[in-house]
């Protein structure tokens, strides 16, 4: 519950930011994006092993570009 409180507390901040003017659109796309991929650090740390490898084996390879 907690990975999920600060990701709420930190989008209602950014969310606010832009209401207020501060950040445009773009910018304001860009720091969610990099907060959601923040969070999935987070939840990894939290899986058993079990879980992990399932995780692992749904993601696929990682995509370069």
């Amino acid at each position: 519950m907690q990975i999920w409180t600060k990701c709420q507390k930190y989008t209602s901040q950014v969310n606010g930011w832009f209401e207020k003017g501060e950040i445009s659109y773009y910018e304001r796309i860009l720091y969610l994006r990099e907060n959601r991929l923040g969070r999935i650090d987070d939840f990894i740390k939290v899986l058993t092993k079990a879980q992990r490898a399932k995780f692992d084996q749904l993601s696929g390879s990682k995509f370069v570009g």
